[in-house]
């Protein structure tokens, strides 16, 4: 009887150096992301809700990346500070507007989990689309700058009250002024 064989083969050593440059790709980023002092986090619009975020979650917000992915599509409306949250929805709609390698920018205050509001400066990529086109991921970076934005508010009452000192001297010199 004659049998007949067929062998098929394929080279895949242009697909294996791929899966390898992928796996360095995500071990550079992880190392990256982990010596960073700053909050890297990856949102997915689709499932609506973080599915990444590095240490700078527990040295900034005080939250395990477990507790920030658990909160869902709650995560804003829970840690945002409440002035501060409609903007922030406005910066992620413009987020998922923007133009491909744009970076958008915003300061915000969210809720450490000691209970007290830490100032954000954010910077937002969006990474990737679905093939419809609809927002998928967005990278995101923020550092902690609570320590500037206080020392700013403080230089800004000390210059409102020293304003106010000035109009009031200028108030008792007219008034002395009218009595001499």
């Amino acid at each position: 009887s004659d049998t007949n064989y067929l062998m098929v083969i394929r080279d895949i050593t242009e697909r294996r150096r791929a899966e390898h440059a992928a796996e360095e790709g995500r071990q550079l980023f992880q190392l990256i992301a982990e010596a960073s002092p700053d909050l890297i986090y990856i949102y997915d619009k689709m499932l609506d809700r973080n599915v990444y975020a590095n240490a700078g979650v527990t040295t900034i917000l005080g939250y395990s990346a477990a507790q920030v992915q658990a909160l869902g599509p709650a995560l804003l409306p829970t840690l945002a500070h409440p002035d501060d949250l409609a903007a922030m929805l406005a910066f992620n709609a413009r987020v998922c507007r923007a133009q491909p390698g744009e970076v958008l920018e915003l300061e915000y205050r969210m809720r450490h989990a000691d209970g007290d509001y830490r100032w954000l400066y954010g910077r937002e990529v969006l990474l990737s689309r679905d093939p419809e086109g609809r927002p998928h991921l967005m990278l995101g970076v923020a550092q902690d700058v609570t320590a500037r934005k206080l020392a700013e508010l403080e230089r800004a009452a000390l210059r409102a009250s020293e304003q106010e000192v000035l109009r009031r001297s200028d108030e008792a010199r007219a008034l002395l002024d009218t009595l001499i």
